[in-house]
């Protein structure tokens, strides 16, 4: 595992940055393209007003060298940036096809082999830059020019703004907002030696007024504190890979994955947690499970992660009505009261959930969980009770205190019922 400190930076401008002899790569764990019109208007415009003599400084990118195999083109995996580069990436992507609208397929071809394409020594063909599983379905539609054939997202929607943003240029407007583009926005390129560097500096970039979520600082953090610890006591590449398996499993389940964190958080019988973790705690939170709680429970960071990927895969399958742990009738009716739950607006009680999947190995104690639970709620609504924190504040206590007990069912009725 790479744990060096250094770090080199230089001030690029965009053709430098792309037509570096590496491709540029972003891991699965990392955010999904994420820029709407705000992000895109501002790059229009600040391309439009730069003057002949000057240049824009768009921000910094993060990498880290990734060796590839013999004659293969190695990689710069980004650690902070990427929307900064994909949204150049669809940029150049639209102007290409501008030009060849306007039957300039030189400067066409010219953008396409240059920023977008790279070869490496046996003529393989690769993209510049490739994006996570999650959004480089839609990142290779656009450098294939299969616009129409794109999914739903923002990359579609980067699409569609730019596209309209172009359409009434001419050839030499067209030539002028390419080389501004090219030749006057600027990037500081800061290429760190290995992780523990990188991941570093991605949360002092943070700190300095970055606006990232909890989910992604959470991720940093993890993956710093892995990538400082000595082999012997972690395996950084079995953390990113649990990681990486826990993204996959939420990001097409859940629009706010930090919604799974609190309620494993809430509901883990080790480290215990007796309380509500709101979104705006959940990092500071998780800080302290890593730094102490784990510890304390003699708990590895590796264990931890691997847990959470499995709790995931627990809960996409609570979401989805999709629990398989039992024989066919019994995951039939339990999944049926899941879709009842679902209907009178359960979200905060899959803390409770989670637990009671972990606990019980036969399908009648599970139906026996939910049914209380079901009855709880529907008093509870019946009565107009708060939905907020006071929730979050009764599951997260059965959790802490009713499984401990010999007769756990009647404790979580003595605090349900």
């Amino acid at each position: 595992m790479p744990n060096g400190i250094g770090l080199s930076a230089t001030e690029d401008t965009v053709e430098q940055v792309l037509t570096r002899n590496y491709r540029y790569t972003v891991p699965d764990y990392q955010r999904r393209y994420s820029w709407q019109e705000e992000q895109w208007g501002a790059l229009w415009a600040d391309l439009n007003s730069i003057r002949s003599d000057s240049t824009h400084f768009l921000g910094s990118i993060v990498l880290i060298e990734r060796s590839s195999g013999l004659n293969e083109l190695n990689k710069l995996e980004i650690v902070d940036g990427q929307q900064r580069i994909a949204t150049i990436t669809v940029l150049l992507s639209l102007m290409r096809e501008k030009y060849y609208e306007l039957e300039e397929s030189g400067q066409a071809e010219d953008i396409e082999n240059k920023y977008l394409k790279k070869q490496d020594l046996d003529l393989n063909e690769y993209q510049n830059l490739t994006l996570s599983t999650f959004d480089n379905p839609n990142l290779e539609k656009v450098i294939e020019r299969k616009y129409e054939k794109m999914d739903e997202g923002q990359l579609r929607e980067a699409v569609q703004f730019y596209a309209s943003k172009l359409d009434d240029l001419d050839t030499e407007e067209l030539d002028e907002l390419r080389k501004r583009l090219l030749a006057s926005v600027t990037l500081v390129s800061i290429r760190c030696e290995g992780e523990q560097s990188a991941f570093r500096l991605f949360e002092t970039l943070n700190d300095r007024g970055m606006e990232l979520s909890s989910v992604d600082l959470m991720k940093n953090y993890t993956f710093s504190k892995a990538a400082s610890a000595p082999d012997s006591e972690i395996d950084y590449e079995q953390v990113q890979n649990d990681w990486e398996r826990l993204i996959k499993t939420l990001m097409p389940n859940m629009s706010q994955p930090s919604r799974f964190f609190r309620h494993y958080i809430m509901s883990a019988s080790e480290p215990n947690y007796d309380g509500d973790v709101s979104d705006y705690k959940l990092y500071d939170e998780y800080q302290k499970i890593v730094d102490s709680k784990l510890p304390e429970a003699g708990i590895s960071l590796n264990e931890y992660v691997s847990e959470l990927a499995d709790k995931a895969e627990l809960y996409a399958k609570i979401l989805n009505h999709e629990i398989d742990m039992y024989d066919d009738a019994g995951n039939k009716a339990i999944n049926s009261k899941l879709e009842d739950l679902d209907i009178i607006n359960s979200v905060q009680a899959r803390t409770l959930m989670l637990r009671v999947f972990e606990e019980y190995n036969t399908a009648n104690k599970v139906m026996e969980s939910l049914l209380l639970l079901e009855s709880f709620l529907m008093r509870w609504k019946v009565s107009s009770y708060p939905t907020g924190g006071e929730l979050d504040r009764i599951y997260s206590r059965i959790c802490s205190e009713a499984f401990e007990k010999e007769n756990s069912i009647r404790e979580v009725y003595s605090v349900l019922c």
